[in-house]
């Protein structure tokens, strides 16, 4: 199972997602001063079918940044490797951002599939199906439209 849903509005600018993959879940806050709840399913969409359509890799944006500010990027890169799905939580600073990221093609933004952090240590990596993507991708794009 794959799936990410905004659980629950805070405030205008704050909200509580939640990601689950498989027997894993985990709740997150969603920065809502620039884009809306509609807009962060509308990417997860995009990004899912890129994902179940053979696109080798893809990221799930839960925290969007106004441009132009100190907030931080949350996201949850991931690549397929013939029917296994990877996923991992990072988060990109300011200075890690393009001056014009806007999260419309978040994939020019990806670095190269890595399970092994700078120091060395593994990085929490998260396996799913391209069957639970593409379950998501069809649900989600119910949502949207």
């Amino acid at each position: 199972m794959f799936s990410l849903d905004v659980v629950e509005l805070q405030s205008p600018s704050l909200a509580w997602g939640q990601i689950t993959i498989d027997d894993f879940s985990e709740m997150f806050e969603m920065n809502l001063r620039y884009w809306t709840p509609e807009e962060y399913r509308h990417q997860w969409s995009i990004a899912s079918y890129r994902i179940a359509n053979g696109g080798g890799r893809s990221a799930f944006i839960t925290s969007m940044p106004t441009p132009d500010t100190s907030d931080r990027l949350w996201w949850w890169p991931a690549w397929r490797e013939g029917e296994r799905v990877y996923v991992q939580n990072q988060m990109l600073l300011p200075e890690q951002l393009p001056e014009k990221f806007d999260g419309t093609d978040p994939t020019k933004n990806l670095d190269q599939p890595s399970l092994t952090g700078l120091e060395g240590y593994g990085i929490s990596t998260w396996e799913t199906t391209v069957t639970a993507i593409r379950l998501f991708a069809d649900k989600i794009a119910g949502d949207v439209i």
